[in-house]
């Protein structure tokens, strides 16, 4: 559907185009400290399997325009990388396609984006979706890939922050989009990347990759895009399935692929 949709610049009229399709039918009260990445990515994991398919609208929720400071790096998280890994979240625990925050997004404002039938729920703690995102199942992890949506800026920042010096002990993919990736290049966090054993990738997401993807089997099938979230120490917005199993150690938010 995008790829006819950029061919003929047309797009079927249905679905979020229309006004009605995108009223919320679902409340979320937010009743608790959502400050860190790691908390909206716990936050939309837990509304994501609330919601399913439907448009959530989050009251109560802060959405501060700059978060935590990346030493080193003249820039902090903001507003957008806060938002976007709360969605991923949702899309990946869900099938969250559009939600609205009050004060925040653009349509949240419209006297009629509530549907009259919206159910609504209380949040009062993020304690479910840490622990649905936390386990540890103790088989090696082979591959990370950070990067779907594509990673911004800030989050290369924060994973080589987190690398602290030192070297990956298993292969890690970073997607950038081709802008990023130039302007990565260009503030050295590129260069610093692979010398902590890290690679950053092109445009592709994982959802795209090829059947013959170096470093990884040959005999895999297609990946889903934003299958996963990341909300360890590493904090990317989204991560990727492989064909075998996942795992996730501690707060290290990682997929793997099993060797076979």
């Amino acid at each position: 559907g995008a790829l006819a949709a950029a061919i003929t610049g047309r797009t079927a009229r249905f679905g979020l185009h229309l006004p009605h399709h995108r009223r919320a039918t679902l409340v979320v009260e937010v009743a608790c400290p959502v400050t860190s990445f790691s908390d909206f990515g716990a936050l939309g994991t837990m509304v994501g399997k609330i919601a399913r398919n439907r448009v959530p609208f989050f009251t109560g929720l802060e959405v501060p325009t700059e978060g935590e400071r990346i030493p080193g790096v003249p820039f902090s998280v903001c507003s957008i990388d806060l938002l976007r890994g709360m969605g991923a979240a949702m899309a990946a625990s869900g099938a969250v396609a559009l939600y609205h925050v009050r004060g925040v997004t653009p349509e949240a404002g419209q006297p009629d984006i509530i549907d009259p039938d919206a159910e609504t729920v209380r949040i009062t703690s993020l304690r479910e979706g840490y622990a649905a995102l936390n386990s540890d199942d103790g088989d090696e992890i082979d591959l990370v890939w950070i990067g779907c949506p594509h990673a911004s800026l800030t989050q290369l920042a924060m994973v080589i922050e987190r690398l602290n010096g030192q070297k990956a002990r298993t292969a890690l993919w970073v997607t950038l989009a081709r802008d990023v990736r130039n302007e990565a290049s260009r503030m050295g966090l590129v260069e610093a990347l692979e010398r902590l054993g890290g690679a950053r990738g092109g445009r592709h997401l994982p959802g795209r990759r090829p059947r013959e993807t170096p470093g990884l089997p040959p005999h895999g099938n297609d990946v889903g895009q934003g299958s996963l979230l990341h909300t360890g120490p590493l904090r990317s917005p989204g991560s990727l399935w492989l064909p075998g199993r996942v795992h996730r150690s501690g707060r290290d938010r990682a997929l793997a692929h099993r060797r076979r």
